[in-house]
Formats: C-alpha cells, structure tokens, sequence
C-alpha cells in the first residue's frame, strides 16, 4: 500500500496495489465531523494509517459501479455507505454530479476550504487515461468526446484524488485545465494506450 498526502489535514491518497494495472487508488479526507472514506480498496495496513486522523466518519460511494470494499470497510468501522448527496454543504463538501453517458453514475467532491477535488473515474493518472506520456492528468478514454467542463472547468484544485493512478498535488489546476481542454484532441491517443492496457489486464 503506497498513500500520499493530499492536504495539511492529514488527508491521504492510496494505490493498495502499485503493480495493479488499473491502478485502482483511494482517498481518505479528514473533515471536522470525521475522515470520510473514499470508494476504498481495502488493504491489511489501511486502518493503521486511518486511526491517527480520528474517527471514519462514514464510507462514501462517489461512483455507482465502485462497490470495491466499501462495505467491508464500513462495517469495521461501525459507519453506513452512503452517497454523496448525503455530504452536499457538510464539512464544506460541495457534490458535483458528473453528467456522463446513461448508466454513468458520477459525482465528485469538492473541498474549496482545502482546494481539494475528489474525482474517482471521469479523470485518472492511469496510462490508459493518458493521451501522452508527459500527460498529467487525463479525461476517461470513454468520457472524451464530451468531457465534463462545464462540471469540472471553473474548479481550481491544489490537488485532486482520482480513482485510478496517484493524485496530482503539483500543478493541479494547470493539469485539471490542460486535460479538459485537450480531451478530444487527444482522442486516437488515449484510445490506443487504453487498448494496451486492457489487453495487458486479460
């Protein structure tokens, strides 16, 4: 399990497995009512980097297909899954719905205090999220033709949590920009290295 730091609050990204080719990453994020957990992949070492923050506030499910270990998590903890219209306006949580494709159901999380964004698939640090290898932050290879701006484009991130790859937490807004602005130009690209990817994972 490999975390990293997303915010002076303790709050933490993880890959629990680097070697994974979906690179499949998690996000803790301490708030005044608690630490909620983010579409987590369970790892035997993940309570022991959650018990200094305090106690976890809830598990949180921003993409409807991410069951993941959600509710093994929830249940250690004694805490509910829950969604996050639950979290609109709480802890300074602003829910952003991701409009998508039918059956995508996306929202992300917002955190203006901290400048953090919580995005879980709509954008990933993942090869195959990436058009190019000096890419930074990319657009779902299926999301690229219509890429959420106009839910993600005024944002302006110090860092941002994704749900596959490590966070971005340098240079976040210029990545955020950049990814949604070069989206469907980077189309043909994308498509390739998400190709390689799936074949690598069957």
């Amino acid at each position: 399990m490999r975390t990293h730091p997303l915010d002076d609050r303790g709050s933490f990204a993880w890959v629990a497995d680097p070697s994974e080719v979906m690179q499949r990453a998690s996000c803790a994020v301490v708030t005044d009512s608690g630490v909620l957990v983010i579409d987590p992949v369970d790892h035997p070492d993940l309570d022991a980097h959650l018990m200094p923050l305090g106690p976890v506030s809830a598990v949180v499910r921003l993409l409807s297909r991410h069951n993941r270990d959600g509710q093994a998590v929830a249940s250690r903890h004694g805490v509910q899954v829950v969604g996050p219209s639950r979290l609109n306006g709480l802890d300074g949580a602003t829910a952003i719905p991701i409009p998508a494709m039918p059956g995508w159901e996306e929202t992300a999380l917002w955190f203006p205090a901290t400048g953090l964004l919580v995005c879980m698939e709509a954008v990933g640090t993942a090869s195959y999220f990436l058009a190019h290898r000096g890419d930074h932050l990319g657009i779902h290879p299926l999301l690229r033709v219509r890429p959420p701006r106009g839910a993600l484009g005024s944002l302006r991130p110090t860092a941002i949590a994704v749900g596959h790859g490590v966070p971005v937490t340098i240079g976040a807004d210029r990545a955020l920009a950049d990814a949604l602005a070069t989206s469907r130009r980077g189309l043909p690209a994308a498509w390739l290295r998400a190709a390689r990817a799936a074949f690598r994972r069957s």
